[in-house]
């Protein structure tokens, strides 16, 4: 299960920061891309802190890592939700900057002092650390930025029409399941429960978050509801039915002549890979 833990985060994190570096260089001197893609850049570095520490890897030093990363987490996002999908007017630069400056801040305190998180350790139990003088401070910043862009979005909210409005939907959606899934796992319950042990889980709940407003920052446009459910529905039905024949025709193949031959498995598959588009048009 380690293993897996590991190797499913650093894919987590690789395709985020594929997503990031996607997100820049489509229009590097964009304020929305520039600030999404440094909010994803950190949620990398998070994932991947959080799989080696899980795995065992030197925990003292991954757990310091992830709080360097994750520092940066609210800022970032806090810093683009200002200027997406539009720039408003709160909170300001100067708010911004300083939030920013307190990021910084306790990145340093992170890894080079034990004010925030010290004397991490994976036993058999699971992954615990103890919590430092400052690490309150930590939850209400991480919990005060992260509200603060939720105020933001709802401000927008109210204020776009068209187009902006769908954007800030999904929008919406992400900042959700982030909230209830991400800051539940690795802050919440680690502040007030001190429980340690489901940290790993918080990565994957920043996916769709990541997923869909990549795709609005990119396409300037997010998807109709109905129309992503939609076509999400016909790619899972088109692929069930070539599946399904593809599987029934070896099985009855097997079953009737007794033996598997390589060439008629190709041609089969062949044969249900050139049916696929027409299957799924129809």
């Amino acid at each position: 299960r380690i293993r897996m833990v590991l190797a499913s985060l650093v894919s987590v994190a690789i395709l985020l920061a594929a997503v990031a570096l996607w997100v820049l260089l489509a229009r590097p001197k964009s304020a929305i891309n520039r600030w999404f893609a440094a909010y994803t850049f950190a949620i990398a570095g998070w994932a991947v802190s959080i799989g080696c520490l899980h795995a065992g890897l030197a925990p003292e030093v991954w757990s310091r890592l992830a709080f360097l990363s994750s520092s940066f987490i609210p800022a970032c996002f806090l810093a683009f939700t200002t200027v997406f999908p539009s720039v408003g007017p709160w909170p300001s630069r100067r708010v911004i900057r300083g939030v920013l400056l307190l990021a910084t801040t306790l990145a340093v305190l992170s890894v080079t002092t034990p004010l925030l998180i010290h004397d991490a350790v994976v036993t058999s139990a699971g992954f615990t650390r103890k919590s430092g003088p400052l690490y309150p401070l930590f939850v209400v910043y991480f919990l005060g930025a992260w509200i603060t862009a939720f105020v933001v979005f709802a401000l927008k909210w109210r204020r776009e029409r068209g187009q902006a409005r769908t954007q800030l939907q999904y929008l919406g959606i992400g900042l959700f399941l982030s909230f209830v899934g991400g800051i539940t796992t690795n802050l919440l319950l680690p502040f007030l429960m001190g429980r340690t042990g489901y940290t790993w889980l918080g990565p994957y709940f920043t996916l769709p978050l990541v997923i869909f407003v990549s795709h609005a920052v990119i396409r300037h446009r997010l998807m109709n509801a109905r129309l992503f459910v939609r076509r999400s529905i016909v790619y899972l039905i088109t692929v069930s039915i070539a599946g399904t024949v593809f599987a029934s025709f070896l099985v009855g193949w097997t079953s009737l002549v007794g033996e598997r031959r390589q060439v008629i498995e190709v041609a089969v598959a062949l044969a249900v890979a050139l049916a696929f588009q027409p299957l799924k048009r129809w």
